[in-house]
């Protein structure tokens, strides 16, 4: 798993980008290198066009980030993230984009 973190700190607007898989393996680093970033922010973007794959570990670390910045999106997300989130019910906590 990848990220890519883009602040725009005049609008107070974090956008990051996703690659790979989010799951136990990698919830853990997408923990530790998005909610420290969100520090200051309004709103943040996540762009999962690359997200394969996202497990509960990963929902968990979604739902840790809609507490601290309810102006979370998601944007992009394939059809197998997409029935994840709606599946679970993330749909109506999120905004997907």
């Amino acid at each position: 798993m990848n990220v890519t973190l883009n602040p725009d700190k005049e609008n107070k607007v974090l956008r990051a980008a996703v690659s790979g898989n989010i799951d136990t393996t990698t919830s853990d680093q997408f923990e530790q290198e998005l909610l420290p970033a969100i520090t200051g922010c309004d709103a943040v973007e996540i762009d999962m066009t690359e997200v394969d794959y996202i497990s509960s570990a990963g929902l968990r670390i979604l739902l840790k980030l809609v507490q601290l910045c309810p102006a979370t999106t998601i944007k992009n997300p394939n059809s197998v993230v997409k029935d994840v989130l709606e599946m679970t019910g993330m749909n109506s906590i999120l905004t997907i984009a």
